[in-house]
């Protein structure tokens, strides 16, 4: 793979964590400032979505969504392709399960040690 294609995949592999930051901070500040600006403590459920943000949240995950499936891919072929090189199908099955529940931190950790340090 091409160090500029490992380092277009290495920004994708950053949308869940822009998704955290994004959708943490405007709740944040839709909890918090908004509701110590008016005086109010409603919470959450007593304003409702925005369309503009639902509409950005699932654009978010429509563009996540390929970025999943393409580590989910590249841990069947690496399966494939290295079966002496220790990355045997408990370790497959890890990466795949740790991506699947927990992908803001697995798909980082999965790019760095298996697509940017490799070859």
């Amino acid at each position: 793979m091409q160090r500029s294609t490992k380092i277009i995949l290495g920004i994708n592999t950053l949308i869940p964590l822009a998704i955290i930051f994004v959708f943490g901070t405007y709740f944040w500040n839709l909890i918090v400032v908004f509701d110590k600006v008016m005086g109010v403590e409603i919470g959450i459920l007593g304003y409702g979505l925005p369309v503009d943000i639902l509409a950005l949240y699932f654009i978010c995950l429509l563009l996540s969504l390929p970025v999943i499936l393409f580590y989910i891919f590249h841990l069947r072929k690496a399966i494939q392709r290295n079966a002496n090189s220790g990355f045997n199908s408990e370790h497959r099955r890890f990466w795949i399960a740790s991506i699947m529940f927990f992908p803001v931190p697995a798909l980082q950790i999965y790019w760095y040690f298996y697509i940017w340090k490799s070859g």
